[in-house]
């Protein structure tokens, strides 16, 4: 039996120098339509599409949880107790020293202005005044301080990031101070509005504290027939309940509710 041997290696040699006797042709890269060429996917092109496209950070976590972080404005609890200071802590130093000098200022004449009361109910005549002017005074005064306090709260509020504090801690700041859970929860108008029952509340007790009463009686002086009522008893307990509870229940049901 004759049984054919081929050898493997001349068929290899012959079928490479086949293929390399073909002419090499190059081909031009694939066009797309509209006649622009393919964007080049390298490792230089890749790295710098990364760079230019960025996925938007996601927000910050609690250790260990899958919740955005809570955080506390710090910048109106610092101006609800000295108006000024979260406009520091904010960045705006200059809007502070505003707030802390005005502030200084306000206090300073009120202080004047009641040390020198029996001075002062003599020389206004002299003046051409009423000696009412020493009460309208302080008045003004206190009116200017609310408005300056209020303004320096809610201008410290900034917007929030992240979750709100929780509800029963929001409560309870309100329960502490009429307005604080509101500025906490970053709700500015419901904070002035807090804010505001809470000067009205102080002045009516100022107006019924038994000094003032005292530094009216001596100088002949009553408060008109509109601001009478204030000193009403049922009036000075009732006011601070219904403001104490309004801001406790707006600051624990008004939690997610946007400013």
């Amino acid at each position: 039996m004759n049984d054919s041997v081929y050898d493997l290696g001349s068929v290899d040699r012959e079928t490479v120098s086949v293929v390399s006797n073909q002419p090499v042709v190059a081909t031009e890269p694939r066009r797309r339509e509209g006649g622009r060429q393919p964007r080049s996917t390298g490792f230089w092109s890749q790295r710098h599409a990364g760079a230019m496209i960025r996925p938007p950070e996601p927000p910050p976590h609690a250790a260990g949880t899958g919740r955005p972080r809570r955080t506390l404005d710090m910048g109106a609890t610092l101006s609800l107790f000295a108006p000024g200071m979260g406009q520091m802590v904010r960045g705006r130093p200059d809007l502070g020293f505003l707030f802390l000098i005005s502030g200084a200022l306000l206090s300073s004449l009120a202080w004047a202005a009641w040390t020198t009361r029996a001075g002062l109910a003599q020389t206004l005549p002299l003046l051409g005044l009423s000696r009412a002017w020493g009460l309208r005074t302080l008045l003004i005064l206190y009116g200017l301080a609310a408005v300056l306090h209020i303004t320096a709260v809610v201008g410290g509020i900034a917007r929030h990031q992240g979750a709100r504090p929780q509800a029963g801690f929001l409560a309870l700041t309100s329960a502490l101070v009429p307005g604080w859970g509101q500025a906490l929860a970053g709700r500015a108008w419901r904070t002035g509005f807090c804010l505001g029952g809470l000067w009205l509340v102080g002045f009516a007790w100022l107006m019924s504290s038994p000094p003032l009463q005292m530094a009216m009686a001596e100088q002949n002086l009553i408060l008109p027939p509109g601001l009478g009522f204030i000193t009403n008893p049922l009036v000075l307990y009732t006011g601070p309940a219904v403001l104490w509870a309004v801001a406790m229940s707006d600051a624990f049901h008004g939690r997610d509710v946007e400013a």
